[in-house]
């Protein structure tokens, strides 16, 4: 909210002042007398002060051990981990698994697919397969490199709401 240059300014005013908070706060206009004393303290010792804003994590070094903990002990399952504990989120979850277990976080964290395309072939060969049953959806899924919504989704534009197979190909022999 205040600059640095702001709370330098403050900080070096209240030294001036003797360590004067309300009539430091009435001259300059800000802060009030409770940020301004935490500036000096932070000042006082370190001789200085942060330059952006300071992130303080509402977790403590316990719980992010914990959740990366149990993310690990179950699957490396995020979602799983963030509804048994009930935080965090799951982007957080990764970045302390990345943070906590760096060579971990790189070789086991689950990601999402990166964006593939496929062709118009291979989408119709995708909705083919599904629909002769052989095989589920996250199995052609991960055949052809995507989710299974994707495949879900060519289903819904190549095939409409029930229509089958036999009316955007009617050829194939199933």
């Amino acid at each position: 909210m205040y600059s640095y240059e702001d709370r330098i300014r403050a900080v070096k005013f209240y030294i001036t002042c003797g360590y004067n908070a309300a009539y430091t706060v009435s001259k300059l206009g800000y802060p009030d007398a409770s940020n301004l004393k935490h500036w000096y303290k932070e000042y006082s010792e370190s001789n200085d002060l942060h330059k952006g804003r300071k992130k303080v994590s509402k977790f403590s070094d316990r719980e992010k051990r914990d959740a990366v903990d149990y993310y690990f002990a179950h699957d490396r399952n995020a979602l799983q981990t963030v509804k048994a504990l009930g935080y965090p989120s799951r982007p957080l979850l990764i970045q302390w698994v990345k943070e906590l277990c760096p060579e971990e976080g790189k070789r086991r964290c689950k990601s999402f697919k990166s964006h593939v395309r496929c062709s118009q072939e291979e989408k119709i060969q995708a909705v083919m397969e599904s629909c002769k049953g052989n095989l589920k959806i996250a199995q052609i899924a991960e055949i052809y490199g995507v989710t299974p919504s994707a495949v879900s989704i060519w289903r819904k534009e190549l095939l409409g709401e029930g229509k089958t197979l036999k009316m955007i190909q009617p050829d194939v022999r199933i």
